[in-house]
């Protein structure tokens, strides 16, 4: 277990910002049927989520969300020192998505910026990459930003993601101050399963892969190589087993409980899966952020997105919470932290997009 402390980052302001376009799962009762539909919801808790729209892509969701924080904070731009884009699906192959996000927010040439190819545990992971570049520089504010539009990769008969994944984008401030309370991270992996949470096909494997969907024999369900496969039974064997594990290690080392923590801000993998590791590590439901029910499986977005979803219409007061994410890799992480309810921004909706982004052969 590799184990971060940092003694002077603190997160000073958090923003989300999802589509407008909001989506039942009602559209899904001609294909699959009513009653698989209605279990589906069940099981997973997903009523409805937000998707993009054509044009807009992860860095549109994440830009919005990071230009209403800076303006929020009041943040000079060019105070900025580091920028992190944590996402699966970039605008482009090349170059990176994080210095159209520099440009498009007006921050400083004199800014680290990079992407980081993470998902479901990539706010975790992202909040100790960033912490550990502040730490050891003359950054004063580093922004991470996150962002997924899984919904562009999914086949739309492919029951076991296509009624559950969604998109959303997030913007964290980062600030180094001498009196931040410790944040402190622990993360595990597991490369073995890498097979697990996977698009085959796209980028420089797999190059002979058709674009035709036919049904996989692994899961029966219709899909093609370049669209998002998801093993549902061995992630949730893997959180079930490795969730709780890795968070009473962490409490255990840390000598702390659930009574130190306002919330046990998880993953939004599906409601069943995140109240079955709950139980097991002894958080009542009343500490557990549900946002699945509404907004689905935002990936990268959904730990972020959920804690302003639950506590940015609460008064001024200080939240402590822990954070688990873990998914795709396979990836584990956990992240204790504060965070004042007046640092975050209202739930952001908007169909915007960037229109200078598009192919251009000049």
């Amino acid at each position: 277990m590799i184990e971060l402390s940092f003694n002077n980052i603190a997160i000073s302001g958090l923003a989300s910002c999802v589509p407008e376009n909001v989506e039942t799962l009602e559209k899904y009762n001609s294909v699959f049927g009513k009653e698989a539909v209605d279990k589906f919801t069940v099981t997973t808790g997903v009523k409805c989520r937000h998707m993009a729209i054509k044009n807009q892509t992860s860095s549109d969701l994440a830009f919005i969300a990071a230009d209403k924080l800076l303006n929020f904070k009041g943040i000079s731009r060019n105070s900025v020192g580091a920028l992190v884009f944590i996402t699966q699906t970039p605008d482009y192959r090349l170059p990176a998505t994080a210095y159209v996000l520099q440009s498009r927010l007006g921050l400083s040439q004199n800014c680290i910026c990079f992407d980081v190819n993470h998902g479901c545990c990539g706010y975790v992971y992202g909040l100790g990459i960033l912490s550990s570049i502040m730490t050891n520089s003359n950054i004063d504010f580093g922004v991470l930003l996150t962002g997924d539009v899984v919904s562009k990769y999914m086949a739309p008969k492919d029951k076991s993601v296509c009624m559950l994944m969604a998109d959303a984008g997030t913007a964290t401030l980062l600030e180094k101050k001498n009196t931040a309370n410790v944040l402190s991270a622990v993360y595990k992996s597991d490369g073995e399963s890498f097979k697990s949470v996977i698009i085959p096909a796209g980028a420089s494997r797999n190059t002979d892969a058709t674009c035709k969907r036919s049904v996989w024999n692994r899961d029966g369900n219709e899909r093609s190589d370049y669209d998002l496969f998801m093993d549902g039974m061995e992630i949730f064997s893997y959180g079930i087993t490795n969730v709780p594990k890795i968070v009473k290690e962490y409490l255990a080392a840390a000598g702390k409980g659930q009574n130190d923590y306002d919330g046990l801000v998880m993953h939004q993998a599906n409601l069943y899966l995140m109240k079955q590791i709950a139980k097991r590590i002894g958080f009542p439901d009343e500490k557990i952020p549900v946002s699945v029910d509404r907004y689905g499986n935002t990936s990268v977005n959904s730990i972020p997105l959920s804690i302003v979803d639950a506590y940015q219409a609460e008064p001024d007061i200080n939240k402590s919470l822990l954070l688990c994410g873990f998914g795709g890799g396979m990836s584990l992480g956990v992240v204790d932290m504060k965070i004042n309810t007046t640092d975050i921004f209202p739930m952001i909706y908007s169909n915007d997009y960037y229109t200078e982004g598009g192919i251009s052969h000049d």
